[in-house]
């Protein structure tokens, strides 16, 4: 066999342009869509992976909010990733050892506000002593 401009060959395949287009043209929608379709699943993924990455974390943020504003009650019990457990469990620690230290602080303020009075009053008998002395010493030279 010999084609048309001379050149010898085997076997030929005769095929349209039209056709050779129309599989082009099916094959780039098929991927077209093909991408949207998981550029779509893509954005979903992302969504619900900041939404699980980034609830526990406002949870924490909200009680560290209140346990600085001297609210130590708030336990934090999170469900997250190993990291945000740990975080956690240290919030939670140190909420507690804060309200004990407080708790423990209140107790030495009342302590110390009792043995201020006490002493204020032991003081202001001195006083009232010493007057006592001073006028019977002066009474007992004036006898004399």
């Amino acid at each position: 066999y010999v084609s048309e401009d001379g050149r010898p060959y085997f076997f030929g395949v005769s095929i349209s342009v039209e056709d050779v287009r129309a599989t082009v043209n099916k094959s780039v929608r098929f991927h077209v869509f093909l991408g949207l379709i998981v550029l779509v699943i893509g954005v979903i993924a992302s969504f619900f992976f900041a939404y699980t990455i980034s609830k526990p974390i406002v949870g924490i943020t909200k009680v560290a909010q209140k346990i600085s504003q001297g609210d130590y009650s708030p336990n934090p019990h999170i469900n997250g990733t190993r990291e945000l457990n740990s975080l956690s469990r240290s919030m939670n620690r140190v909420s507690t050892s804060l309200r004990d230290s407080r708790k423990k602080l209140g107790q030495k303020m009342r302590d110390l506000e009792r043995f201020a009075k006490v002493a204020v009053g032991r003081e202001e008998r001195m006083i009232e002593l010493k007057k006592k002395l001073a006028k019977y010493e002066k009474e007992k030279k004036d006898i004399r």
